[in-house]
């Protein structure tokens, strides 16, 4: 079974699967040399077809990462979404007014409210096909595949044992609409438990003051991580913290999750509460406070997730993961057994879980085997010559003379 794997959000790639091995793998940014670069990855798709000597007249099932993504091209694109959201007068007054008639209107009719969302994710999924449609590919072929899911995907089948019950946590900014999710992986299948939603995002909020200190977000968190010990320990730094924690709190009437204090709207609106609360702090104190209160966070949805489910061997995917410095926490508490995360856990490698979860939907064994994925150089290789040869051809700006 042959498998092309889409993922044509922020971080585009593509994958090619064959009887559940990953033969390659590539992230569009990589031939467009454009970071982080979005929508559909057409260079992606023709390099991993190449790789894996495929035409696609022989792909058996084309799966796209995400239920509705919402794709953004270029870093522009990313900033001024964020404009948008620590901005809100940049919208005008009609428009305001407009949306709170609409949230009105959306709460006297949930039903309306329903069908309007199930008609435009059906809307963006037809216009997300058009690339393949446009080159002959049956709509039969293609599916949609659960963001979360594909991130489950990752973790679960990449650590490779299906014997044993798998506790598989994800988390990130948000994808079709959830922010988390709780699984349980066993003999090759995986089982939702619960989910957070979206509004109740904690690594928004990192996100959120990436960008506040001026840098780009969805691409620089982990250099707020780097500057965290620079305040570690600092008064101000655990005061930032406790504001963070005030935010939201655990109950056991979610166990599996968590909620938001009373008062505090939707994350997603946080921008201008943020900019409030944190102007004129220290930079590598703000840092310091954000990353203690993550790591405090997370730790606590870990252990309460271990407790619930007395499973206490995990795997882990989202952008959240790629925190190492969380993960080591997580890697030394006592209730963990062991513990897998998917390299490169952002959305870059969800075409790869789009992929294994569309092997695990259709094939026809019994149980589920995914092959060791070895090392993840799914790319291109260059052999010297070609490396020589290539060098030799480029028109660099400015020569050099080498010391011989």
């Amino acid at each position: 079974m042959k498998i092309l794997a889409l993922h044509d959000g922020h971080n585009a790639s593509a994958a090619f699967l064959e009887n559940g091995e990953v033969i390659s793998a590539v992230q569009e940014e990589r031939l467009s040399r454009h970071k982080n670069q979005g929508e559909y990855p057409d260079s992606a798709v023709n390099e991993v077809l190449r790789i894996a000597n495929c035409n696609m007249q022989n792909i058996d099932y084309f799966v796209f990462c995400g239920l509705g993504v919402t794709s953004r091209k270029m870093r522009d694109d990313v900033m001024d979404s964020y404009q948008n959201k620590f901005n809100p007068n940049r919208y005008s007054i009609l428009k305001s007014i407009e949306k709170k008639i609409r949230d009105i209107r959306d709460s006297l009719f949930p039903e309306r409210k329903l069908r309007q969302k199930e008609e435009r994710l059906k809307k963006k999924q037809g216009q997300r096909m058009q690339p393949l449609l446009k080159m002959g590919v049956d709509t039969q072929k293609i599916h949609f595949i659960d963001h979360h899911l594909c991130h489950a995907a990752t973790a679960y089948y990449g650590q490779e044992n299906m014997k044993d019950n798998i506790l598989v946590l994800t988390c990130d900014g948000a994808g079709d609409y959830l922010s988390a999710s709780v699984m349980i992986g066993k003999n090759g299948r995986l089982k939702k438990l619960d989910d957070i939603p979206q509004a109740d995002s904690v690594p928004i909020l990192y996100s959120f003051v990436t960008y506040l200190l001026g840098f780009m977000p969805l691409e620089h968190e982990y250099k707020l991580m780097g500057l965290a010990p620079y305040a570690e320990g600092a008064k101000q730094s655990q005061d930032i913290r406790d504001y963070f924690k005030s935010l939201f709190y655990f109950t056991d009437e979610k166990p599996l999750g968590w909620v938001r204090s009373k008062g505090i709207p939707s994350t997603f609106s946080m921008g201008p509460a943020l900019t409030e609360a944190l102007q004129f702090k220290r930079f590598d104190q703000i840092a310091g406070g954000l990353q203690s209160f993550i790591e405090e966070f997370f730790i606590e949805w870990v252990k309460r997730a271990i407790a619930a489910t007395d499973i206490h061997k995990l795997a882990l995917s989202g952008g959240l993961f790629m925190n190492v410095k969380l993960n080591k926490r997580i890697m030394e508490l006592p209730e963990v057994e062991s513990l897998y995360v998917f390299p490169s856990c952002g959305d870059e490698s969800n075409s790869v879980g789009a992929g294994w979860v569309a092997h695990s939907k259709f094939t026809q064994d019994k149980d589920v085997k995914i092959p060791s994925i070895g090392p993840i150089y799914w790319g291109a290789n260059y052999s010297s010559d070609e490396v020589d040869k290539a060098l030799d051809q480029y028109q660099f700006r400015k020569k050099r003379k080498l010391n011989t």
